[in-house]
């Protein structure tokens, strides 16, 4: 029904639809040059698990992509930061294909000539004495969580059983029961319940809020950790207060609880930086990364961690089929390489100041947040959330890739190494599409 709004609205204000949640009407299944037709294809043989932006992209270089009919777009979405350097960067391009014509998996109980050189490098570019290498992003945070009662048990002394662990309020880290179980959020719960949160000992505090972590912290002696995204990615793009997250390394030592920062999404120079939590000046005890770590070529996840915590872990006491492959190694090393090769952190943090004051420009009624001043990790709030689709729509019909996020949120995620001048034609079309919603599509919406 959502869906059939949704349309509805997105047609009224342009003529065309945006999400689909049925198959295209009126389909050639003879000409697979139509984007109806691989929506018309996904409708049939796909799980209906999301809404599906009505283009089939065929080709990414950059900056940018194209459609299966040619149609070029700028992507603001980086496939949620997997290609923070653009798409098949051509360095990390060369290492996947050399080393997928010699090797690309062995067994977890024999090394390779890799991971061992990979790790060295990473660590030494990274800041930590260890690396833990997985697949994806809520596989590199469920094994934090792991590491955090080893270590809680062994060296905080935490009675067995009763280790805790401490989430934000609308944090997020994946589709998986136990992220599931660690995310407040209504939609994530609601029908795949129960998760067991009161036996996993997960519990919850506010964002940006140090009186209440404090709280916690102090009523509970056995929490091993306070997972953290330095941005909340999935719920907007919110930044944290100036000094919030000082204030939760703080308090973290203070209680003898390790500070988990989940930088899979905000990490490896999307927020300007390195590491987004480098801008409060502190170092987690664990970071865990994922998504760009990849180059977008092949799933790579990575937690960090000093040897006085990394080294809790024994043999055989986490393992990962397709984890430290060979060929994931030399991508994410390469990945990793080519951000300081290229100055790639260095000009995002430049285009970021951009955004940041094309953003705090805007002054419409119906924008009531605006997220930005950490690189390319941006997002404008809108009233309503059939607003934020139409508006959106008018944004990929003029060629800019995005898609509404939680919280009727448009994120501004670009490729880090995206051109000035792409950018600010990007921001121009938003602009665009904030004026023409402004004119039209406020008026008679619904009639």
């Amino acid at each position: 029904m959502l869906g059939q709004i949704i349309n509805k609205i997105a047609t009224l204000t342009t003529g065309k639809n945006f999400p689909t949640l049925e198959r295209p009407s009126h389909v050639d299944m003879k000409n697979t040059n139509t984007n109806e037709y691989h929506m018309a294809l996904q409708y049939d043989h796909l799980a209906h698990n999301n809404f599906w932006l009505p283009i089939a992209i065929k080709e990414g270089k950059g900056s940018y992509i194209w459609d299966v009919t040619g149609k070029k777009y700028i992507d603001f979405m980086s496939a949620y930061s997997c290609v923070n350097q653009g798409h098949c960067h051509p360095k990390i391009l060369e290492v996947f294909i050399e080393q997928a014509k010699k090797l690309t998996i062995t067994s977890f109980v024999t090394t390779n000539d890799k991971v061992g050189p990979a790790a060295k490098r990473l660590t030494e570019l990274l800041g930590y004495d260890k690396i833990l290498f997985m697949n994806v992003g809520s596989e590199a945070v469920d094994c934090a969580c792991l590491i955090a009662r080893k270590w809680a048990y062994k060296v905080k002394k935490v009675p067995d059983g009763k280790a805790a662990i401490l989430f934000p309020k609308m944090g997020y880290w994946g589709m998986t029961i136990g992220a599931r179980a660690a995310c407040d959020e209504k939609a994530r719960r609601e029908g795949f319940e129960p998760f067991a949160s009161e036996n996993l000992r997960f519990d919850f505090v506010e964002f940006n809020d140090l009186d209440s972590l404090e709280t916690k912290l102090k009523g509970d002696p056995n929490i091993a950790a306070f997972v953290v995204e330095p941005v909340e990615g999935h719920a907007g793009n919110i930044h944290p207060k100036p000094g919030y997250l000082k204030g939760v390394k703080q308090l973290c030592e203070k209680y003898n609880v390790l500070m988990v920062c989940d930088e899979v999404q905000a990490g490896l120079g999307r927020c300007g930086k390195l590491f987004c939590h480098q801008w409060d000046d502190i170092r987690p005890d664990i970071v865990t990364l994922g998504k760009s770590l990849s180059g977008g070529f092949m799933p790579v996840s990575a937690v960090l961690a000093d040897n006085n915590i990394m080294n809790v872990l024994s043999p055989d006491e986490y393992q990962s089929t397709y984890a430290a492959n060979p060929l994931a190694c030399a991508v994410a090393q390469k990945a990793v390489e080519v951000l300081f090769e290229e100055n790639m952190i260095e000009h995002c943090e430049k285009m970021g100041k951009i955004v940041e004051e094309e953003l705090k420009s805007y002054h419409y009624s119906f924008v009531t947040d605006i997220q930005c001043g950490r690189g390319l990790f941006a997002s404008i709030q809108i009233s309503e959330e059939l607003g934020c689709w139409t508006i959106c729509q008018m944004m990929l019909e003029n060629g800019v890739l995005v898609k509404p996020d939680l919280g009727n949120r448009i994120k501004i995620m670009p490729p880090i190494i995206i051109s000035e001048e792409d950018l600010k034609h990007g921001l121009k079309i938003i602009k665009d599409a904030l004026d023409a919603y402004d004119k039209k599509g406020k008026l008679n919406l619904l009639a």
